[in-house]
């Protein structure tokens, strides 16, 4: 219930994705855009590992999640 409450309210935004706001180098800044977190931050995490992969080093801050939740599961990634 609390989704659908929280969708009304525009605090989550449903069919939102994971968008590069500053990409430069090692910093790659990720803008939720108020999507579900579980979505966005598993799509935020891989952006920062193939970043990792081009420059050696990331550091990747991430905003407007929507509802994160128990988003540390995707901290096994």
């Amino acid at each position: 219930m609390k989704y659908i409450d929280w969708m009304a309210a525009d605090q989550v935004r449903p069919n939102q994705h994971a968008q590069i706001a500053i990409g430069a180098g090692g910093i790659l800044a990720v803008n939720g855009g108020y999507g579900f977190g579980q979505v966005v931050a598993l799509e935020a995490i891989q952006m920062g590992i193939e970043r990792v992969k081009d420059t050696g080093i990331a550091m990747s801050p991430f905003v407007k999640p929507g509802i994160l939740g128990t988003s540390g599961t995707s901290l096994r990634l």
